[in-house]
């Protein structure tokens, strides 16, 4: 027999589920800080500019005049690369007493906080350092076209590029747009189908290294370019991926020390005095970057499409 009650409400005795689980932001990936020339050491007692002596490449062997033994030689003219620590960049939270009493101590909403605001700035250090390595007023050699994917011509014509500059191969660094590399390498067997040389095929097709220098994939590859490169009509930039062929020594940075003599890196101060009833959760980092060579890496150029 059908039930007669209505209007019965059971919301009361069905509360929320809370999941102990957080749905964060993924991260993407940090690159090159660990790979380039890190200069922080130096300026841990502070000061403005880094010098760092430069050597010019001039010397060459001069031959000697048999009947006077009389020898050619060359003046010295070095230079010196300057590094400015004058970036300064923050990330910051307010979270009222009412906000802090509420939220659930499982969560560590807090301290959820403060990691996403130091994440925020190494993004921004990345950024800055992918821009002085690889953009291209930084950059003169390069390779391939904003029209197509990267073929295996491209990528060998950047290694013939950086060991004709001297570069040892130890000291390279792949850096790919994961869109430039799954439309582009990963589609030449060349580079993933290892049976041609006598070894099993990689089953999943993706590795670390080509031509014996490692590989890393990061979101943080620039895009430049205009929308119509024959026109010069400006619009969204989608011209081409800048990947980069690198050596360790194609750019360098320094972190500031904010937080004191021998302290560098992101400072985070919470507690930030306010005649308001609300905690101030502030992160931030102060560096410089440089570009110490406009030839030890090479852009490879690529489409942000489909092959």
């Amino acid at each position: 027999m059908p039930s007669t009650e209505v209007g019965t409400n059971y919301v009361v005795y069905r509360p929320d589920i809370w999941s102990s689980q957080v749905n964060r932001f993924f991260y993407n990936k940090l690159t090159l800080a660990p790979f380039l020339w890190n200069l922080t050491d130096e300026v841990t007692g502070g000061g403005k500019t880094l010098v760092v002596p430069s050597t010019t490449e001039t010397f060459s062997a001069k031959s000697i005049t048999t009947t006077t033994g009389e020898v050619t030689s060359t003046t010295i003219d070095d230079t010196v690369i300057r590094l400015d620590i004058n970036k300064w960049y923050a990330s910051s939270r307010i979270v009222a007493d009412f906000q802090a009493a509420q939220i659930d101590s499982k969560y560590g909403g807090l301290e959820l906080y403060q990691e996403d605001m130091g994440y925020a700035l190494a993004k921004q250090l990345d950024s800055d350092l992918i821009e002085v390595a690889g953009d291209k007023g930084y950059c003169v050699l390069s390779t391939g076209t904003s029209t197509s994917s990267l073929s295996t011509t491209s990528l060998e014509q950047g290694m013939a590029l950086m060991e004709s500059y001297g570069m040892d191969r130890g000291d390279l660094l792949f850096v790919f747009h994961p869109i430039a590399y799954w439309n582009g390498p990963m589609k030449r067997a060349k580079l993933y189908d290892a049976s041609q040389f006598g070894k099993p095929s990689l089953p999943q097709g993706i590795h670390d290294m080509l031509y014996g220098v490692p590989v890393i994939l990061t979101q943080q590859v620039h895009k430049d370019g205009l929308v119509n490169q024959s026109t010069g009509a400006t619009g969204q930039r989608k011209s081409g991926y800048n990947n980069m062929l690198i050596h360790k020594r194609k750019a360098c940075y320094a972190l500031g020390n904010l937080s004191g003599p021998k302290s560098a890196g992101v400072r985070i101060k919470v507690g930030v005095p306010s005649e308001h009833l609300r905690t101030k959760y502030i992160a931030d980092i102060m560096y410089g970057v440089k570009n110490v060579s406009t030839t030890r890496g090479v852009r490879l150029v690529s489409s942000t499409g489909a092959a």
